[in-house]
């Protein structure tokens, strides 16, 4: 199962299973969208052992290892999800997931309050109507308990219905109300729409010229206001999350493997024990009772990332971006993926080194 090499795990997606409540035009999990897998429901004990000794690898200095509750719809899953905590609480491991927020119960929030979850749901603000079919916070039950939970985030994706101005005074309007009850804010992200055979192509309708020039209002708001703290701001705390982040500017960066780390750094596991390139798609690269060494060598089998690295090394964003997902084929890349990609923070970017060239000019 496990070999000597100390483990670079960092965190464990465990694939819980596929099925939602909610039918989110966007989801790659659809059928439609070709990514659907029917993932194994019955836990194999064995797992838990592989968890501990990738536990077991993180030293006291070291972030506890990371457990992510991934569906589908986890919440649809509880059972398992607590069957999991109970066996592997005492070990150095932290919990999460990321849910459309609608099977949410009191038992529920209690135990991931008892067990310090950190929650992100899936929202797009107020256009979630238009994306995900269904707005959670627009129920006052459920958003009275998801309120509850300590340590709650957002989630929104990019796409036709949505922009970053939009996506993040939504944001700021939840969290103030958040704040009312909690002394911090949420905790906010936002994804671009990735292309894996989504069937709705409206989706891809997007105004690029529009975020775009939002990214840039926002990064030369964010300039101007020279880091000065005066309470949470969404706008604020994206564009510093992009600078500080995920700009990368190292000379020295060399990798062999896609820049998510999935496979790698992020382990993706279903209940039986299979490991996945990737928690939202289906190639399988080994077991849990594999050598580690056979299982990279798979998973160097379903990621080309690197054969895009001389043309995306001419890119201003390849150091966010990375070469890009393992996911997207180079047809994607170009229709969509990069494109979007480029929208978001190429106008960060050279909001930055203008800001830089007249500060050198002033001296």
């Amino acid at each position: 199962m496990l070999n000597s090499v100390k483990s670079p795990v960092q965190t464990i997606f465990i694939m819980l299973g596929q099925r939602c409540n909610f039918n989110c035009r966007y989801c790659m999990q659809h059928a439609e969208n070709g990514l659907h897998i029917d993932l194994p429901q019955e836990i194999n004990p064995d797992i838990y052992e592989y968890i501990k000794y990738h536990a077991d690898q993180r030293d006291e200095n070291d972030w506890p290892l990371h457990l992510h509750f991934y569906g589908g719809e986890p919440l649809i899953y509880f059972d398992n999800i607590k069957n999991i905590v109970d066996k592997v609480k005492n070990l150095h491991v932290s919990f999460s997931f990321i849910s459309n927020g609608y099977a949410i119960t009191q038992e529920m929030v209690n135990f991931f309050n008892e067990y310090n979850f950190t929650e992100t749901i899936s929202w797009d603000g107020y256009a979630s109507k238009n994306t995900r079919l269904i707005d959670v916070f627009s129920i006052p039950e459920k958003k009275r308990l998801l309120f509850q939970l300590e340590r709650l985030g957002v989630s929104a994706v990019y796409s036709a219905y949505t922009s970053p101005v939009q996506i993040l005074d939504d944001f700021q309007k939840l969290s103030d109300e958040y704040q009312d009850i909690h002394p911090y804010p949420l905790h906010i992200n936002i994804d671009e729409l990735f292309d894996t055979g989504v069937a709705d192509r409206s989706l891809f309708q997007i105004d690029y010229e529009k975020i775009s020039g939002e990214m840039k209002e926002l990064a030369e708001e964010y300039i101007r206001a020279k880091g000065m703290r005066s309470g949470f701001s969404a706008r604020r705390e994206y564009i510093r999350h992009i600078i500080f982040d995920r700009i990368d500017c190292r000379d020295d960066r060399k990798r062999v493997f896609c820049s998510c780390g999935n496979g790698y750094s992020t382990v993706n596991l279903d209940l039986s024990g299979n490991l996945y390139s990737c928690h939202n798609g289906p190639e399988a690269i080994g077991t849990i009772y594999d050598d580690q060494m056979q299982t990279l060598t798979n998973l160097f089998r379903y990621d080309h990332t690197m054969e895009f690295e001389k043309e995306c090394s001419q890119c201003p964003i390849q150091s966010i971006c990375q070469n890009g997902c393992k996911l997207m084929t180079a047809e994607t890349r170009k229709n969509t993926y990069c494109k979007l990609k480029r929208a978001v923070f190429l106008p960060v970017i050279e909001t930055v080194l203008h800001t830089g060239k007249e500060q050198d000019n002033v001296k």
